[in-house]
């Protein structure tokens, strides 16, 4: 499940918060920035496929992502989402930029959607798994391999719990309240690459890193984007106030001492279908 905007955390007047922080299309940390970076790691299913990559985007939010795929790539791109105000802003932004042709967004369960085998070259999911509980995400790995043709590639970054979960140190209990607010479903970079494993990907297939120290550099950027002098801060102010502004230092400021203590961490998943 992809959480739906009955939680207060992605109504529209949060979702428009978060797209000014974290620039136009985006809700999660890195912006535009995350979007390049995996694409580096997809780039040759995205350079090479004959009538553009069909490519299936698990949470897709505000479709800043797809957006990228499909103008720098000409990939066709189906993004799901349970947000179904960010899905009616997807579409709204789908016309404006005249990509319904090769973009559509739709509200669906991801955990309960049905495709054909091999119906994609690359499955892409940004910062939205952690809202699916772990046996939940087990069944939906599966899937997923299934929804790969042979030779294509998903690619996953998400929260994830840090160095703590894997030597069972205790959590603190600031990370504990954080999980329990948003109802978070962790797992460490090594679990989530034994589940891709379980699901029927080759092992020698998956690599799952910990950027943890990469996250924490993103989140430092979001805090200077609006705390030092520029259009950044201008913008945010000019729709939220001074508290609103220190509220999400904080926010940020948290995470980075969060994942420093290794209570959490950011993983980067890519793994490929063997296969014709």
């Amino acid at each position: 499940m992809v959480i739906s905007s009955k939680n207060n955390q992605y109504s529209k007047e949060n979702i428009l918060s978060y797209e000014r922080t974290m620039g136009s299309g985006y809700m999660s940390a890195g912006g535009l920035k995350t979007t390049v970076e995996t694409a580096k790691i997809l780039e040759e299913i995205l350079t090479s496929t004959k009538g553009g990559a069909r490519i299936l985007d698990i949470g897709c939010g505000i479709g800043g992502a797809a957006f990228y795929f499909a103008q720098t790539y000409g990939a066709r791109v189906h993004g799901v989402d349970l947000n179904d105000v960010g899905i009616e802003m997807a579409n709204a932004k789908a016309e404006e930029l005249s990509l319904t042709e090769t973009v559509k967004f739709e509200v669906l369960d991801a955990s309960k959607a049905t495709f054909d085998d091999g119906s994609f070259d690359i499955i892409y999911s940004r910062d939205a798994l952690l809202h699916i509980d772990n046996e939940t995400k087990k069944i939906l790995f599966r899937n997923m391999h299934g929804w790969l043709r042979g030779g294509g590639m998903v690619c996953v970054t998400d929260y994830s719990l840090g160095f703590k979960g894997d030597t069972n140190e205790p959590l603190s209990d600031m990370f504990l309240e954080y999980l329990a607010k948003r109802d978070y479903h962790l797992l460490t970079p090594k679990s989530y690459k034994d589940l891709f494993v379980a699901a029927g990907f080759d092992e020698d297939c998956v690599i799952s890193e910990d950027r943890d120290q990469w996250y924490c550099k993103l989140c430092q950027d979001e805090v200077d984007r609006v705390l030092l002098p520029g259009e950044g801060r201008d913008t945010f102010l000019a729709h939220s106030s001074e508290e609103d502004l220190n509220a999400l230092i904080k926010t940020y400021m948290d995470k980075i001492q969060m994942t420093l203590r290794g209570d959490r961490s950011y993983v980067v998943l890519h793994a490929t279908k063997t296969g014709s």
